[in-house]
């Protein structure tokens, strides 16, 4: 099983060698590890310089989104697996070991698997950890958002390449969700419940994210073919995120679009009854998905 990693970077070259490293101590190690400069203009390039190895491969590209950088990467490598690494993410010791154990000891053949992770601040420090559930997640489970971090999955490629890679379309958000879903709905998956994975926290302009996130939303759960409930759900969600960043405008559309798709919303609604309106065949809520 050789094993290809890819790391999209943009302007992140404080963390590139901590994701670089953390996957060459992997043991047993990748046999390549693929990295697409997305248009850096910080140091990324004199970091890479100074990691130069038979193992690495770097390509550069003008500015295009974590999605082109991901299928330039994809499409360079030589890997039957794919091993995801965002450059500011990093891998903690037995990651790839325990993920291809679990595709191994599989009943039945699986293309793709995931473990749980832990979600850090800039200096390492760890803000919150995610096990993964025993049971894997199902396509199902998805259209609720998305509980899986890209640093932790390990996919086969011929099932990447068969989805049609990732969505270059959505704004640089929400490509990995829907490439997840489209997995899932077509293939078997396998988990390793312990946290082998180090994500960063999230840092951003929330208003400009905010609309962002609605778009890819919006996207991805037209595509997938969402349940009006969970449709009605994210839209809920979106109202008061758009509320919080006082923008009532938006948090009033996103209300009424979320009453039309199910009148539920008007249960999710209430403040304190959110957190129990989650309706009975939601399986987890999905970690940091609105943060």
């Amino acid at each position: 099983m050789t094993v290809s990693v890819i790391i999209p970077s943009h302007d992140h070259g404080r963390f590139l060698g901590q994701a670089i490293r953390s996957a060459r101590d992997q043991r047993p190690a990748p046999d390549e590890i693929v990295v697409v400069d997305d248009g850096s203009t910080d140091h990324t390039q004199e970091v890479l310089a100074g990691l130069a190895g038979p193992d690495l491969l770097v390509l550069r590209q003008q500015r295009m989104g974590p999605a082109a950088a991901r299928n330039r990467a994809i499409r360079a490598s030589r890997g039957e697996w794919l091993a995801f690494l965002d450059a500011d993410s990093y891998w903690l010791p037995g990651k790839l070991e325990a993920l291809l154990g679990a595709i191994r000891a599989a009943p039945a053949e699986v293309a793709l698997a995931y473990s749980g992770y832990l979600v850090v601040d800039e200096k390492g420090r760890t803000i919150a950890s995610h096990r993964a559930p025993p049971r894997p997640y199902t396509a199902h489970d998805l259209r609720w958002g998305n509980p899986l971090s890209t640093t932790s999955i390990l996919v086969r490629k011929a099932s990447v390449v068969e989805a049609g890679l990732f969505d270059e379309s959505l704004p640089g958000l929400g490509e990995d969700w829907d490439m997840w879903l489209q997995l899932l709905s077509r293939h078997r998956v396998a988990c390793v419940e312990e946290p082998l994975a180090a994500r960063r926290a999230s840092r951003f302009d929330a208003k400009y994210r905010i609309h962002d996130l609605e778009v890819a939303i919006e996207h991805v759960l037209a595509r997938h073919r969402a349940p009006r409930r969970s449709v009605s759900w994210h839209r809920t969600l979106l109202a008061k995120n758009y509320a919080l960043r006082r923008r009532p405008w938006h948090a009033a559309r996103c209300t009424a679009r979320a009453v039309r798709s199910h009148p539920i919303a008007l249960w999710y609604l209430v403040p304190h009854r959110l957190s129990r309106a989650v309706p009975r065949e939601r399986k987890a809520e999905p970690p940091g998905f609105w943060t």
